[in-house]
């Protein structure tokens, strides 16, 4: 699986807007980060050192993902996955229909990204249209308890 990582602000500004005006979806979900302009100009401007730092772990956990997703079976062939880095929001969503992952960076350990992205691409990979949000939560979670994508975790650093 190739994925490719980009900082954009035309995403931030989709997700303010998501924020703003669907807040009440959004409020019950996990580790929600405020916007802050401050923290999305200095990613804008930093955007080459964000982008760096999500390669550098993908570096670390995409040939590991790659090995484990074929020993349990799975497989991608829908092409190259953007994932888009966010300043606040949730730690991670994803979307199906464009082969899009996103992940928040700030308030966050290299391990914990690495975990987001992971189970964003898994959601991706085991993606159903039929499933409930926790039936498609209760999947991935089944995946990431297994020792093969813990194993990928640990190989990054917690910092």
């Amino acid at each position: 699986m190739e994925v490719v990582f980009k900082y954009s602000l035309i995403e931030e500004a989709k997700t303010l807007y998501d924020f703003v005006f669907h807040y009440e979806k959004i409020r019950g979900l996990r580790s929600i980060v405020s916007p802050s302009p401050i923290v999305i100009i200095k990613t804008k401007v930093n955007h080459g050192n964000v982008v760096k730092d999500m390669i550098d772990i993908w570096e670390v956990i995409g040939p590991k993902f790659n090995s484990a997703l074929k020993e349990v079976g799975l497989s991608w062939d829908k092409g190259t996955v953007t994932c888009f880095i966010h300043t606040f929001r949730c730690e991670g969503w994803f979307n199906p229909f464009r082969n899009e992952i996103h992940a928040r960076i700030t308030e966050s350990t290299g391990r914990n990204t690495a975990e987001t992205i992971v189970h964003e691409l898994l959601h991706l990979v085991t993606f159903k249209d039929d499933l409930s949000y926790q039936q498609r939560e209760d999947m991935v979670d089944k995946y990431i308890d297994m020792p093969l994508f813990k194993d990928i975790l640990l190989a990054v650093p917690e910092k």
